[in-house]
C-alpha cells in the first residue's frame, strides 16, 4: 500500500500538536507534584486518575517527539521533567536489594509494579538517552533490565505479571475489598508482555550488548508466537495451570505485534513475521465501518494497530490492508479527539472510550487518557514528519 496517499501530513500535524499541548498543559496543573502527569481526566467532575510509571513514560516520549517537531524547548523541558518523577520511583533502597532497579508502580511508596508497566518506564528513560546522551538514562535502563531477569521470570521464561517488594504491600493489597483475588494475576501468563521486546531490542541496540536479544529476548518472542497468539490470530492471555486461553479480549496487543517485527528484522525468523501478518488481518477483519475495531473500547487500538501496519510494510504481504480501511481509522482517530468546547481543560486529548457518542446531549461522561493520546501523539508525529520517537521496530 502507498502510504504516501492516504496520510494527511499537514492533519496528521495539527492533532498532534492539539494533543501535545493537552499533555503539557496536564502537567503544570495548579498544585501538581514536580514532574507529574495524570494518567486521565474525567470530564464533568474533571477527577484526575494517579499517574502510573508507564503511562507518564508515554507521555515523556510523547512531548520529546513534541519538541523534536515543532522545535519548541518547553516540550522537551516537560517531558526531562516528567522523567524526573519516573526517576523518583525506581528502587534504589539498600533494604530491597532483590529489587534493586526495579520501578514502584505510582508511588515511591507502593513496594509493587506490573512488570509490564515498568518495562515501558525503562523504555522511556532509552529514547530519552538518546535524545540527551544523558548516560544516566541509560545506566537506569539497565539496571531496570537486570532486575527483570533477575525477578520475573517464571519457570517456562515468560515474565510475571506483578510483584510485590515486601509481604507489607502485598497484605495491605489484598486486604482491600476485592482485593482477595489480586494473586489471580500469579495464575495467568499475560500476553501484554510481548511489548517488551521493544524495550530489550532497543537496550541491545542502544548499549551494544548482544545479550539483552538472546535467549531470554528469543523464549519471550517464541512463546508469544506460540502460546499467546490465539487461531484467530488475536494475542491472549493463557492460563497457566491448562494452557488455556483468557475469554476473548479486546484486539489492542500492547505493542506484541512491533515487538516481533523487530524480532523479525534481527533473525529473519518467518514465524514472527508470519505471526504479525496473521494479528493484522484479523485486526482488519473485525474493522467497523466507522473505522474503529469491534469489541475494543479504547482509542489506543488506532494507532497501535496503524503502526504496526505501517512498520510491516515491504516485510509481509499487506495487499489485505485497504487504503479506504487505513483512510477510515485515521478519520476515526481524529473525530476522538476532544476540542474543549465545554471542558477547556482537556482540549486537545484523545477520548478513551470508543463506544462514547460525544455529539450527544447532555454530554456524555467520558475520559482523556494520557496511554491513548500519547500513542495517537508518538504515531501522528510519527506519520507527519516520517520520524519515529520510541515506536519503531
Amino acid at each position: 500500500m502507498n502510504w504516501d496517499k492516504v496520510i494527511d501530513r499537514k492533519k496528521c500535524l495539527e492533532s498532534a500538536r492539539n494533543a501535545a499541548e493537552y499533555i503539557y498543559r496536564s502537567q503544570n496543573c495548579q498544585g501538581q507534584a514536580y514532574g507529574y502527569l495524570p494518567s486521565g481526566i474525567e470530564s464533568e467532575r474533571y477527577i484526575e486518575y494517579k499517574p502510573a510509571q508507564w503511562t507518564i513514560a508515554f507521555g515523556a516520549m510523547a512531548l520529546l517527539a513534541a519538541s523534536a517537531a515543532f522545535q519548541e524547548e518547553r516540550f522537551r523541558k516537560a517531558s526531562l521533567l516528567a522523567a524526573e518523577y519516573i526517576k523518583s520511583l525506581q528502587v534504589f533502597s539498600p533494604f530491597l536489594k532483590e529489587d534493586y532497579g526495579a520501578f514502584n508502580e505510582s508511588g515511591p511508596h507502593t513496594n509493587w509494579c506490573y512488570t509490564r508497566d515498568s518495562v515501558s518506564a525503562a523504555w522511556s528513560f532509552l529514547v530519552l538517552y538518546k535524545a540527551t546522551h544523558n548516560e544516566e538514562y541509560l545506566e537506569r535502563a539497565r539496571l531496570f533490565a537486570e532486575w527483570f531477569v533477575r525477578r520475573t521470570l517464571d519457570p517456562d521464561g515468560w515474565p510475571v505479571s506483578r510483584v510485590f517488594f515486601t509481604r507489607e504491600a502485598h497484605d495491605a493489597i489484598t486486604s482491600r475489598p476485592g482485593g482477595e483475588n489480586i494473586d489471580e494475576f500469579a495464575n495467568v501468563q499475560g500476553y501484554f508482555q510481548g511489548g517488551g521486546l521493544n524495550f530489550f531490542k532497543l537496550l541491545a541496540e542502544t548499549s551494544g550488548d548482544g545479550k539483552w536479544v538472546s535467549d531470554m529476548y528469543l523464549k519471550i518472542a517464541d512463546l508469544l508466537v506460540d502460546r499467546m497468539q490465539e487461531p484467530c490470530g488475536n494475542y491472549n492471555s493463557v492460563k497457566i495451570a491448562t494452557k488455556e486461553f483468557n475469554p476473548p479480549k479486546y484486539v489492542r496487543d500492547d505493542f506484541c505485534s512491533l515487538g516481533l517485527i523487530g524480532a523479525y528484522k534481527l533473525t529473519k525468523n518467518p514465524k514472527y513475521i508470519q505471526s504479525v501478518e496473521k494479528y493484522l488481518r484479523y485486526a482488519f477483519s473485525i474493522q467497523l465501518p466507522d473505522g474503529s475495531f469491534k469489541d475494543d473500547d479504547s482509542i489506543a487500538s488506532i494507532p497501535e494497530i496503524l503502526n504496526a501496519a505501517y512498520e510491516a510494510e515491504g516485510l509481509m504481504d499487506t495487499s489485505f490492508i485497504s487504503e479506504d480501511a487505513v483512510k477510515s481509522a485515521f478519520d476515526f482517530l481524529f473525530k476522538r479527539q476532544y476540542d474543549g468546547w465545554l471542558y477547556r481543560k482537556m482540549a486537545g486529548g484523545f477520548i478513551e472510550e470508543t463506544f462514547v457518542d460525544i455529539n450527544s446531549w447532555p454530554p456524555p461522561v467520558f475520559t482523556i487518557h494520557l496511554r491513548g493520546t500519547s500513542y495517537a501523539t508518538l504515531f501522528l508525529l510519527k506519520m507527519a514528519t516520517g520520524k519515529a520517537v520510541g515506536i519503531e521496530a
